[in-house]
């Protein structure tokens, strides 16, 4: 489902027909569909760059950022003041950013900071053992300290 149907679906008909009409007239009657798509569509886009996923209207984290996005950027366009809308967005991309962080590409990525370069384990091809290795030894039988046999007499 499309985003623009998840916003009619969730936000009630008359608040649409404000936010979309800020200065429709006496008394809009119709929800401007123009306007409405060309919001959704500019929240998807941000909603792609600061979450860093493709909104889908399965995932419900998607579906309550976006629809609330959509209301909020038809209510900047509609000429709310600047200080609400700037906060507004900062708290819309610090959500989104919380997503990205949460979800599939939240994983730890494996760093260093350490100054030496990488290089292959082994170019020649021979069979190296480290230094500490005791393989070598393996078919060797101690002697026992102290020259005695075995018996008890």
């Amino acid at each position: 489902m499309a985003l623009v149907d998840d916003v009619k679906l969730r936000v009630p008909g008359q608040t649409l027909i404000e936010v979309t009409n800020p200065r429709g007239g006496a008394s809009p009657t119709a929800i401007d569909e123009t306007k409405l798509s060309q919001a959704c569509s500019s929240i998807e886009a941000r909603f792609g760059i600061y979450a860093q996923e493709t909104y889908s209207s399965s995932v419900a984290i998607h579906v309550e950022l976006c629809v609330e996005g959509a209301v909020s950027l038809l209510r900047k366009w509609g000429g709310n003041t600047y200080a609400a809308s700037k906060a507004w967005w900062g708290e819309f991309r610090e959500e989104c950013e919380r997503v990205a962080a949460s979800r599939a590409r939240g994983r730890i990525e494996p760093s260093t900071d350490s100054e030496t370069t990488p290089t292959e384990e082994n170019p020649t091809g021979i069979a190296l053992r480290p230094w500490a290795d005791d393989s070598a030894f393996r078919g060797l039988v101690p002697r026992r300290p102290g020259g005695g046999d075995d018996s008890d007499d």
